[in-house]
């Protein structure tokens, strides 16, 4: 109220509201923004403050964002559910000792004679066969890594699984000479469980990966335009 006018003034009036010209200012500078910085060596597809587009799920050029310590993780994620499945369905269906799984792998760094007696526990076999399947796991996750196309989540756990296909074939018939007491297991059970090996791999260094990315350029947003 004016002081001895006797007239009131609207207080919604007096507060200032953003209007046509406000949000035409501020497209055009957002548009400009992308405009300058859209196209330029700097800029990336993968951005999340000038592409709010981008997912989790968007495809990523393999070669330019593998992750080592992705792949790490990864390989460890898929060789615990391989070790879950191959020993808990031999024991589930066909009663088989989960300590013959461990010599079958010990044996191949401590020679046949580990493989005997299959239904007992020996720690020092046990450690060797758990540290060749962590290892062995590593060696074929960071290929895989190193591999995969750009494709999305889905597509990369069928390219995962047929990877893990063909590891079984690799296991159980290019390494006979080696490892010829891995010729009785060439069963449904371990072609399932590699083939979960390679599907777990992908989506776990897919998924690891991509949110590693994005999170370090929500960071550090202006290393986009250095």
């Amino acid at each position: 109220m004016f002081a001895g006018s006797g007239e009131t003034l609207d207080s919604s009036s007096a507060t200032p509201r953003a209007g046509p010209e406000t949000a035409s200012v501020n497209s055009r500078v957002v548009g400009y923004l992308r405009g300058r910085y859209i196209g330029s060596p700097g800029y990336s597809i993968r951005d999340p403050i000038l592409n709010p587009r981008y997912h989790l799920d968007t495809p990523l050029d393999s070669h330019e964002s593998f992750s080592w310590r992705a792949a790490l993780w990864a390989s460890v994620a898929a060789a615990f559910v391989f070790a879950t499945l191959d020993i808990g369905l031999g024991w589930a269906l066909h009663r088989v000792s989960p300590w013959v799984a461990l010599r079958m792998m010990g044996a191949i760094v401590l020679g046949p004679a580990a493989l005997s007696p299959a239904d007992t526990f020996d720690a020092q076999i046990a450690v060797v066969a758990i540290v060749l399947h962590i290892v062995l796991s590593i060696v074929y996750g960071t290929f895989l890594a190193l591999v995969m196309p750009s494709v999305g989540t889905r597509l990369g756990m069928l390219v995962g699984a047929f990877y893990g296909l063909a590891l079984y074939y690799i296991n159980f018939y290019g390494f006979n000479a080696f490892s010829p007491w891995f010729i009785d297991h060439r069963d449904w059970i371990s072609i399932v469980s590699h083939c979960a090996f390679g599907a777990v791999l992908a989506y776990a260094y897919m998924r690891i990966n991509r949110r590693r990315s994005a999170e370090a350029m929500a960071e550090s947003p202006q290393s986009q335009f250095q």
